[in-house]
């Protein structure tokens, strides 16, 4: 038996760090935001081994503790072939890693029939697997809380068109946050006006790091920013992926023709999006 599914790219609309968990982790409050930007992953039962092969040949290591973690769950020893064609850059701050180890988890309940993760086993994965993942697990769009493990789905009402920027650097996102001062940002309340407000009026707090660090971020913020008609020119994740907010289609097909004649070779995404 073989099974495929779509893994999706995400953009953070905004991200707040608010503070830090015992564990050291840093604490966010964040929108996360699912894309039609996608991998693609089959699966299937092996003999013998666990075979996780990319589009370069190469291992994918949060997929790999994916698969042992629902093998020690399950005390099972399920051997498996997967295979990821990948169209989401990596290290690009659309969380292409945890999409693919979240829709893997999914697919493995599938194909042997393993019991779905509770909120409990979510909260595990995020600390030993990563934290995006249970956005993935979850797969909609939500306000997101904690280092990753709270996610509370939800509906703005809201239409509007993004264009994406990768500029072709991958950017690790420990080295970012290990960046980070003491100075954190204030906690918003989770509802829907204050939600709307931070997309608009916020920010990223990982992003003053990441252009100091890399001007290339810099250039592709201050050239999104300059596109006709843009409400918002931000980053997502730790980077190095940016993006622009446009009330109308043609300005954000305008601001994409521009970005081609810069940024024609890398990535360049978008879409409307109906949150």
């Amino acid at each position: 038996m073989m099974y495929n599914s779509a893994s999706h790219a995400k953009v953070n609309l905004f991200l707040n760090i608010v503070g830090r968990e015992q564990d050291n982790y840093h604490s966010l409050q964040s929108f996360f935001c699912l894309l039609n930007l996608t991998d693609n992953i089959t699966i299937k039962h092996a003999t013998n081994t666990i075979c996780i092969i990319d589009r370069d040949g190469i291992i994918d290591n949060v997929v790999y503790k994916a698969v042992n973690y629902l093998n020690k769950l399950n005390n099972v020893n399920k051997t498996v072939n997967i295979r990821i064609k990948k169209n989401i850059p990596i290290s690009s701050g659309l969380g292409g890693g945890s999409s693919n180890a979240a829709t893997v988890l999914k697919l493995l309940e599938k194909l042997y029939s393993f019991p779905k993760l509770d909120a409990e086993k979510l909260k595990e994965i995020a600390n030993n697997i990563g934290a995006d993942v249970p956005f993935f697990y979850i797969n909609k769009n939500a306000f997101v809380e904690g280092i990753g493990e709270k996610i509370m789905p939800m509906k703005l009402n809201m239409k509007i068109f993004i264009l994406l920027i990768n500029p072709g650097i991958k950017v690790i996102t420990k080295d970012i946050f290990s960046s980070i001062s003491y100075n954190f940002s204030s906690r918003i309340i989770c509802n829907k006006k204050s939600v709307i407000n931070e997309i608009f009026n916020g920010k990223n707090d990982l992003e003053k790091y990441v252009r100091r660090k890399y001007t290339i971020v810099d250039d592709l913020l201050n050239f999104i920013k300059m596109q006709q008609n843009c409400l918002v020119s931000r980053m997502s994740g730790s980077g190095s992926t940016c993006f622009g907010i446009f009330e109308k289609k043609e300005d954000a097909l305008n601001a994409r023709k521009e970005a081609e004649k810069i940024y024609g070779n890398q990535l360049i995404h978008c879409e409307k999006l109906e949150i």
